[in-house]
């Protein structure tokens, strides 16, 4: 792009061009009704600088919004949520904006919720008790991979759960 140098009363102007190669940013949008942990985890994902958090949704039906209006490559959404759960959220979000990924927050490891929410469309699991580096290393690999990602307190579980679905690989965390 050109640039303008102004020099008092004169201009010059720059024909450089700056061949600066930008890694895209990785765009992200959450959903959580507890207020407390959306904004922990709003600042989890500011902190990283290869990720741009777009929006925050406090229920279902505004996740829906959300994404439709700023189409992320991640969706980070709550299972239990007013107006729309995140499972009912996801089934909607999958059908119109089948690009993004979802990663389920959850504190269940009941084996019908996880079935429920892979049917669903979700690709990978957050337990809600996890780590900062656990958080990043999810959205890589959801990023750098078209199967699912499954951290490894909930991999045993989502393992019985799919070995009818030879099609896709599970990687787990430390």
């Amino acid at each position: 792009f050109p640039v303008t140098i102004h020099t008092g009363a004169q201009s010059i102007i720059s024909k450089y061009r700056f061949n600066v190669k930008k890694t895209p940013l990785t765009t992200i949008v959450i959903a959580d009704d507890h207020e407390f942990f959306r904004t922990g985890l709003s600042m989890v994902i500011k902190d990283n600088p290869s990720y741009r958090l777009l929006a925050e949704a406090v229920d279902g039906q505004d996740l829906i919004d959300k994404v439709n209006q700023h189409q992320p490559d991640i969706i980070i959404v709550d299972i239990e949520m007013p107006k729309l759960d995140g499972i009912q959220a996801t089934r909607q979000i999958v059908e119109v904006n089948p690009l993004s990924k979802i990663i389920m927050l959850t504190v269940h490891d009941h084996d019908e919720v996880l079935l429920t929410a892979l049917k669903a469309g979700a690709v990978s699991f957050l337990d809600k008790n996890v780590s900062k580096d656990e958080v990043y290393r999810t959205i890589d690999s959801v990023m750098s991979s078209p199967s699912y990602y499954i951290p490894e307190k909930i991999a045993r579980k989502a393992f019985q759960l799919m070995e009818d679905r030879p099609k896709y690989a599970i990687v787990t965390g430390n």
